[in-house]
């Protein structure tokens, strides 16, 4: 991954193009289409084509295009951090420095002056009776200056430290109360970044559950600790977990936040409809004698179809599958898998090892 980014042929393309040239490559050697990551992803098509394309200004604020970024990178098996520097890069620039400061050349009658003037004879001037006459001017100055912030500014106000707080209530109190002061250049520096996100965790009982804000995906499950979010309140949280209830509240974001969620279980009647309804129960209405198991060992695209041809048929898996994750279908069934070296077969209990070597992308369909 890195030596793409880095590589000369790489430096050749234009800015808008490193970026979205290394995800199509990346996205075409999984023999994935948009629509397939759109899917998986929860990001809608058009964003991840204007990633593709450069089209930064067609992107949602940084917070939102980053994670956009974020799931598209590890749906293609990239190094999400890499992506995102060269994001930053592309979308934002480099600052040029300000072009130095031309003077203009002296004019003639500039140049003939200096040359008419004579030297002064600093080594015959007499300092001696002039330093006490200025010793005490400067004196009576700061006398002046030391009276005048007195008058202004008592003693109380100038010896009393500012007061820091880590309530929010608290804060803004304090941030009302000195509003007329100047800010050091510390605060200048570090107030926008302050403004751009806030830290996010979140840990659920159970854990390893979905999570969105705003109807936007975090990548993984939880727990999710220290995420960057935009600022706002009554954001929609809303958790999911197969056999728990769905959690949706409304919260407010507009400070850094640690929250913990008790999931409540799904009543035995909804949790039979649920179990009804996942891919291996309804494979088992499919008729045919033979079977097939897959499992996984190492994370893989995985699109599993009832049928003997892609994109033809039922479609019954359609994700990234997680280490420990198994499967089992009737047979006829067409896989495509990302990564073949992470998933092991079973036909008619017959045990037929890993598909294929890490990250080969295979294609393959068993009818019986």
């Amino acid at each position: 991954m890195t030596d793409s980014i880095s590589s000369p042929d790489t430096q050749k393309h234009s800015p808008a193009q490193r970026l979205g040239e290394l995800l199509q490559q990346a996205r075409a050697s999984k023999g994935l289409e948009l629509r397939d990551v759109a899917e998986v992803t929860n990001v809608r098509k058009e964003y991840l084509a204007a990633l593709d394309e450069g089209r930064y200004k067609d992107l949602p604020e940084d917070v939102y295009a980053k994670n956009f970024l974020r799931l598209y990178a590890q749906a293609l098996g990239l190094n999400d951090q890499e992506l995102l520097a060269l994001y930053k890069q592309e979308r934002h620039g480099i600052q040029e420095s300000a072009p130095a400061t031309v003077l203009p050349a002296p004019s003639e009658n500039f140049a003939s002056s200096q040359a008419r003037r004579q030297p002064v004879p600093w080594a015959s001037f007499n300092f001696g009776g002039f330093i006490p006459t200025l010793i005490l001017v400067v004196a009576i100055v700061a006398l002046a200056v030391w009276g005048f912030n007195r008058f202004l500014f008592p003693s109380s106000q100038l010896s009393q430290p500012p007061v820091v707080s880590e309530n929010p209530e608290a804060a803004g109190a304090n941030l009302n109360a000195s509003s007329r002061a100047e800010p050091d250049s510390a605060e200048v520096d570090t107030a926008p970044s302050m403004a751009e996100q806030v830290s996010f965790t979140l840990t659920t009982n159970p854990e390893g559950a979905e999570v969105s804000i705003d109807n936007y995906p975090f990548p993984g499950t939880t727990p999710i600790e220290n995420a960057p979010v935009t600022p706002g309140q009554n954001r929609i949280l809303r958790i999911t977990l197969e056999g728990y209830t769905p959690y949706e509240e409304a919260i407010d974001l507009s400070f850094n936040r640690n929250l913990n969620v008790e999931l409540t279980p799904l009543p035995p009647e909804d949790l039979a409809t649920s179990e009804a309804d996942s891919p291996s129960a309804s494979t088992n209405t499919v008729a045919g004698q033979g079977r097939i198991i897959l499992n996984i060992d190492t994370a893989s695209w995985l699109e599993v179809w009832q049928s003997s041809q892609r994109n033809q048929g039922e479609r019954l898996v359609y994700k990234t599958a997680q280490p420990g994750e198994s499967f089992e279908f009737a047979l006829p069934v067409y896989l495509h898998v990302g990564n073949a070296g992470g998933v092991r077969l079973s036909v008619n209990g017959q045990d037929l090892g890993a598909m294929g070597s890490n990250g080969e992308v295979v294609s393959r369909a068993y009818t019986e």
